[in-house]
């Protein structure tokens, strides 16, 4: 009697089984939506990361009457932001921001910090006007993740209106910053 008591205390294989394919459907549903919540707490970080470069660029313009130099079109143009070390405008009061962000979307990239793949203060024409804006580069075109970046900036108001912009639906959105006429 004590033989078959020992017995009937382990799992059998079929009891095993059931519960290896029930985790393996509930990992099968649940990593997708974890993977989207990563990506969605990306692109919060970039939305915040905007923001934060917008307010440096307005106390920059405040304290100098003037916007931050772009010296390069293919450069995160922090200097004046940041450095203490350069000739500086009239007024001048910063550094405006401790750091300059790094962009989620292209951690691998970013041990430059100096690359295309950044936030990069730039000048955009649009419509005969000239405006102060962050190019945000994405590694790749993610249509649902610019989609979700629109709705945060821009109530949705779509690709090519408001102050984010995602003209031909490339892989650099932008967000404007202020109309520099």
């Amino acid at each position: 009697m004590q033989k078959n008591n020992a017995r009937k205390k382990g799992f059998t294989l079929i009891e095993l089984i059931i519960v290896i394919s029930i985790l393996g459907i509930l990992s099968f549903v649940a990593i997708p939506k974890f993977t989207d919540y990563i990506k969605l707490s990306k692109a919060s970080k970039v939305i915040v990361d905007c923001r934060v470069l917008e307010e440096a660029c307005n106390f920059h313009y405040v304290d100098t009457g003037a916007w931050p130099k772009i010296n390069n079109h293919n450069y995160t143009n922090k200097e004046e932001l940041l450095d203490t070390s350069t000739t500086h405008p009239t007024g001048w009061n910063g550094p405006y921001l401790e750091f300059w962000p790094l962009n989620p979307f292209n951690e691998k990239s970013n041990a430059k910090n100096d690359s295309n793949d950044d936030y990069q203060l730039d000048t955009r024409t649009i419509n005969s006007k000239s405006f102060l804006c962050i190019e945000i580069s994405l590694q790749e075109y993610d249509e649902e993740i610019i989609t979700y970046m629109d709705k945060e900036f821009d109530d949705s108001d779509g690709a090519n209106s408001g102050n984010f912009r995602w003209e031909n639906k490339n892989r650099w959105p932008i967000y404007i910053i202020n109309n520099l006429n």
